[in-house]
């Protein structure tokens, strides 16, 4: 019954701010018949100066495709949809970004789903997804299509990392693009898994199993090595300064 109860109050409480917020745009504009109800980390207010928007305007004369463009300036929205709707209305939608992890570029950026870093970290952010490192500045700057597919590939691994089960043991921390094309895990406790490049579902398959020898040895590692191409099914464990090297069963 307690469940139950709670849930409902996050389902009033969910109504409550889309309440305000359309009560808000409605202020801000009455004619906009629906307008970043889902939104936020950008206001309605924000993205309304953006657009240069405002209460009364002639819907002949706006200019849609500019007002979507300004309003899709804003570090937080992805995407952005104006619709007239005659005779006095408009309706505008709105596609928040979800940052899904971090990303080293210099500084601190915020990484959407498809690997766009789209706004620098800021303290109060409050967030701890993934940190992906290795990314050179000055190589994203020259070819940002091809570091940004990277990045994507690297969250790729990452959120198949997190939704296993057997993730749960150690928290993913830091995902490292290596100079060789090959990725690098780093879990919360400190411990480094490198898969190199390609054939990660398999690979994170022989890391379970790794894991789960040496719990029942009641042993921990520092480094596991996955990475071997000529020997795939080959892991390399190092084991408090010691090197042992086993091929786990496919």
């Amino acid at each position: 019954m307690g469940l139950g109860t709670s849930r409902n109050r996050r389902r009033a409480d969910a109504r409550e701010r889309r309440e305000n917020l359309r009560g808000a745009a409605a202020r801000h504009a009455p004619w906009v018949a629906r307008a970043l109800a889902g939104l936020l980390r950008a206001s309605e207010a924000e993205l309304l100066k953006l657009a240069n928007l405002s209460a009364g305007q002639n819907l002949f004369a706006l200019d849609a495709s500019a007002a979507e463009r300004a309003m899709a300036s804003h570090p937080w929205v992805k995407s952005v949809r104006i619709t007239r709707r005659f005779p006095g209305g408009l309706s505008v939608e709105v596609e928040e970004r979800a940052p899904h992890a971090l990303v080293v570029l210099g500084s601190l950026y915020l990484l959407d789903g498809d690997g766009q870093p789209f706004r620098r970290a800021q303290p109060g952010d409050a967030l701890d997804p993934p940190l992906v490192t290795g990314v050179d500045r000055d190589a994203y700057a020259q070819d940002p299509a091809a570091a940004t597919a990277r990045i994507a590939g690297a969250l790729d691994v990452a959120d198949r990392y997190s939704r296993a089960p057997e993730s749960r043991r150690a928290r993913l921390s830091e995902v490292r693009l290596e100079p060789d094309g090959g990725l690098t895990l780093v879990t919360a406790p400190g411990q480094e898994v490198r898969l190199g490049e390609g054939d990660y579902e398999a690979k994170l398959s022989r890391l379970w199993r790794v894991r789960d020898e040496l719990q029942a040895r009641a042993m921990a590692a520092d480094l596991i090595h996955l990475e071997n191409r000529v020997r795939p099914a080959s892991v390399a464990v190092r084991i408090s300064g010691q090197v042992s090297e086993r091929s786990p069963a496919r």
